[in-house]
């Protein structure tokens, strides 16, 4: 009966893992999609063409995150960043700055923010979809409840003296920074 409930344990796992994936492609997909429209919208309430290079340029890298979020993963990114030969990497960087490269002050600032938008939003998924980053979310779980179950006794012990505190003594004053801090050290 037990290696029932755990086959079918096992089952739900997987099945929920695949929803999950599922709807966090989803989700970046679209906030892909919003970043997509918002550079539009950007380029042509600043005054510029949509057919200038720039617009080209981070049109095409979110049409390739778009195309290519699906098979984007945690462990191959790490696995290319150790990989890849320094002098590639290098010249990888160098294309990168060639490619959005301009004097003009406010697309430089504009060409960052969203290049950084669409890193982000594809970093958020590929943690969010990995399985070693989940395996350690959950190790780690533990650690954190016990952490804030913790803090939580402190504030609930420290609220209690100073309660207590102020009511043996109505007519002394709230206590000092001080005080609140020797308090706090025997807590």
């Amino acid at each position: 009966m037990d290696l029932i409930k755990i086959a079918l344990a096992m089952l739900f796992l997987v099945a929920a893992w695949g929803m999950w994936k599922r709807t966090a492609l989803d989700t970046t997909r679209d906030r892909l999609f919003d970043l997509r429209n918002e550079l539009r919208t950007w380029f042509l309430e600043n005054g510029y063409q949509l057919n200038h290079p720039l617009y080209k340029e981070l049109r095409d890298l979110l049409n390739s995150h778009l195309r290519f979020t699906e098979d984007i993963r945690f462990v191959g990114m790490l696995w290319f960043v150790r990989t890849t030969p320094p002098n590639i990497a290098e010249h990888m960087q160098q294309e990168i700055v060639r490619r959005f490269a301009t004097d003009d002050p406010r697309l430089m600032e504009m060409t960052e923010s969203f290049r950084r938008s669409s890193a982000r939003t594809l970093q958020k998924y590929m943690m969010a979809t990995s399985t070693l980053f989940a395996a350690l979310v959950i190790a780690i779980i533990p650690f954190a409840v016990a952490s804030a179950i913790q803090q939580g006794i402190r504030g609930f012990w420290l609220h209690t003296k100073l309660a207590v505190a102020a009511r043996l003594d109505e007519s002394a004053a709230k206590p000092s920074s001080l005080e609140v801090v020797a308090v706090l050290q025997t807590a």
